[in-house]
């Protein structure tokens, strides 16, 4: 429904102010994670076009730009033997003996060899042991990239999560939630939805969770003690918001992205109210599938592919310079790694949506970082 909603919007604001369409993006931008945690004796892979801004130029399917990529340590002459990269992504193989950190450098050239964009990030092998995660709790909360599932199997991002766990050292923690997948599996995503449906009171036929009626508030200490009757506070919050924030009409000012922003860092303040110790991990919004076509349900398809590009893009980037500026947010928040696992040539169904290879993918990469903040 809000996509058809949202296809009213465009295809007015298309007739009252759009002229031209826009060119290719000429600025490279480069959101990167610090860290990308991986196990040992199990592959990762972090594709390049999940990003970059302008990897693909919006125009024909799979036309790409002209990039290229070079992987360094940035401690010359100690490489990383796990390591592998191609112009679609980097590679990690690790095993056991690999656990530990690597200082590594990621530089984006043109053509003609001049750097666009460069990057210091780090990879951190954690050991593939059992851990018994029974006394642990992960809530995973998000738009419909945690709500939605693959209908004849019941699988998607929340479901590949536990498996994954169960995969990687044969345990996984209490998943909590007001909704469950498929294969009961609680969660609290809905299709649609933006961080301020969390943190705010919540419009009408829009259910916030978190909204305690009677205390006129969001309240994350009463919803787990009257849900659950926890006597502790959630362990882990997984926030993967972002996409209906960037699905605009028009390009939206810096006001718009800090507006939007600050509902994410007053959900978080919510959540550390019931306990500052609850570790969250804010997720990068999703990027959109790299073929254009895919935008078709949209009037002006390439102009909106663009415009997603653009607006989710500057979310990711000042979400990111917020979480890292906020010292207060110490170890307790962290920014995410799930959609570096995404090739959009191959792992959407859609313009905005993964496929069921691609929430294997993201799961497995959330997963990673999970099992590393849960066994500290």
């Amino acid at each position: 429904m809000w996509l058809l909603v949202l296809s009213a919007l465009v295809l007015s604001c298309c007739k009252q102010e759009i002229q031209i369409e826009p060119e290719t993006p000429s600025e490279i931008l480069l959101v990167f994670p610090e860290q990308i945690t991986c196990v040992a004796g199990q592959p990762a892979t972090v594709y390049f076009n999940a990003c970059l801004q302008g990897e693909d130029s919006g125009i024909d399917n799979r036309m790409k730009l002209d990039y290229r990529y070079e992987i360094s340590s940035t401690i010359p002459g100690k490489e990383t033997d796990f390591l592998t990269y191609t112009d679609e992504g980097i590679f990690l193989s690790p095993q056991a003996g690999d656990e530990g950190i690597s200082s590594m450098r990621i530089t984006v050239r043109s053509l003609q060899g001049e750097v666009l964009d460069q990057k210091v990030f780090a990879i951190k092998v954690i050991p593939a042991e059992p851990i018994d995660y029974s006394g642990k709790t992960l809530l995973m909360l998000g738009d419909s990239w945690t709500a939605q599932e693959i209908y004849e199997t019941g699988e998607g991002y929340v479901h590949f999560t536990q498996e994954a766990f169960q995969v990687i050292n044969g345990h996984a923690p209490r998943f909590v939630g007001t909704r469950t997948t498929h294969s009961e599996i609680p969660h609290e995503g809905y299709g649609g939805y933006q961080a301020f449906h969390f943190a705010t009171r919540p419009p009408l036929e829009s259910p916030n969770p978190f909204w305690i009626e009677e205390l006129d508030s969001v309240d994350f200490s009463y919803y787990r003690k009257n849900y659950y009757r926890l006597d502790k506070p959630i362990d882990l919050v997984n926030i993967q918001l972002g996409v209906n924030e960037s699905l605009l009409s028009l390009v939206a000012s810096q006001e718009d992205i800090a507006y939007k922003v600050a509902h994410f860092t007053h959900l978080i303040e919510l959540i550390q109210a019931d306990s500052p110790d609850t570790r969250i991990i804010v997720q990068p919004c999703g990027m959109d599938s790299g073929n254009y076509e895919d935008f078709s349900l949209f009037e002006n398809g390439k102009f909106n592919k663009l415009i997603y590009q653009t607006n989710l893009f500057a979310l990711r980037r000042t979400l990111h310079e917020e979480i890292l500026r906020r010292a207060d947010y110490g170890t307790r928040v962290f920014w995410g790694q799930s959609v570096w696992a995404l090739n959009r040539w191959e792992h959407y169904k859609d313009a905005i949506h993964p496929n069921t290879q691609g929430y294997k993918e993201m799961a497995y990469m959330a997963a990673c970082q999970m099992i590393d903040l849960l066994s500290e």
